[in-house]
């Protein structure tokens, strides 16, 4: 019956689960207090990824622009909680990250699609993704 049906596997498969998970847990947070109770930031700890923690409004942004590339590590980008690839570029330092953010560089087109973020939104995003904590210098 499934003769003309590939099985999703391996990388991709951990991917869509991720991007899934990420959806479900955005629009669980659109939910109103009286609905689930208290409202919190929503973390990456649901995706296994980083323990930094996104607002609602700041996650939805990273969803449809960052997530595109960041998930699966699409032109080279550095895959969301992997210190391993982002140390070279954290070693160069934050500000540097969100100027590259901002204008783009590489494969990464500026403001990196988002183009409602702001300044504290890309910041927010760079530490949810590189699992690291804010440098004063990029404020």
């Amino acid at each position: 019956m499934t003769e003309g049906r590939k099985q999703i596997s391996g990388e991709p498969r951990r991917i869509a689960s991720i991007a899934l998970i990420t959806l479900t847990a955005w629009l669980l947070q659109s939910c109103t207090e009286s609905e689930v109770g208290e409202a919190g930031p929503l973390t990456a700890e649901i995706t296994g990824t980083s323990k930094m923690a996104l607002s609602a409004d700041v996650m939805e942004k990273w969803a449809r622009s960052c997530a595109q590339c960041h998930v699966a590590g699409q032109a080279g980008a550095p895959r969301t909680g992997n210190a391993e690839e982002w140390s070279p570029r954290l070693e160069k330092g934050q500000a540097m990250l969100l100027e590259h953010t901002i204008k783009g560089f590489n494969m990464m087109p500026a403001l990196g699609y988002c183009m409602s973020c702001e300044t504290s939104d890309f910041i927010a995003m760079i530490e949810f993704m590189s699992g690291s904590p804010r440098e004063e210098s990029m404020q």
